[in-house]
């Protein structure tokens, strides 16, 4: 599959910016879905950080980037912040390989830069496809294991 990113290569600097571009409009029924399940995830996201697992949870949040190539955006789906670094998390409805790549070499390092502190990766999805890693069920277990997704069908609550 090819890869819907732009890689961060030589990472120089990053800050954050504002945000460049509309709120996403769905453009078909599955982006619709992928759409409405972030949401869900957001409020569950919030949920927690209203119990005090995360000191903030910011969605959306924009980033600008300077590195050999030139100088990049990026937008990833959700931060939340812990006391020792940041989480940076893709919402998919469904598992796809890519997501994680996208954690590792565009939006963890530029999080880190930007914020000047640790980041850790953390796929969130509604579905596994064939081939995914084995998933955790709870947002604690996948926080402290960073390549495995967390699987929320969207039934009940996301588990501490």
């Amino acid at each position: 599959m090819a890869s819907d990113y732009r890689i961060a290569s030589g990472l120089t600097r990053a800050e954050r910016s504002r945000s460049l571009f509309p709120k996403p409009k769905p453009s078909n029924p599955a982006a619709r879905l992928g759409l409405r399940y972030e949401r869900k995830v957001g409020k569950e996201l919030d949920a927690h950080t209203r119990r005090g697992n995360f000191i903030k949870t910011e969605h959306n949040p924009w980033f600008t980037f300077y590195d050999e190539f030139g100088h990049g955006n990026c937008s990833p789906d959700f931060l939340l912040f812990l006391e020792n670094g940041v989480v940076v998390v893709e919402v998919k409805l469904t598992w796809v390989e890519v997501a994680l790549a996208k954690l590792a070499e565009l939006y963890c390092p530029v999080v880190s830069v930007a914020l000047g502190m640790p980041s850790r990766p953390l796929v969130i999805c509604h579905n596994l496809s064939k081939g995914a890693p084995v998933a955790t069920l709870s947002l604690r277990e996948a926080i402290a294991q960073p390549n495995k997704p967390l699987l929320w069908p969207s039934n009940g609550h996301i588990l501490w």
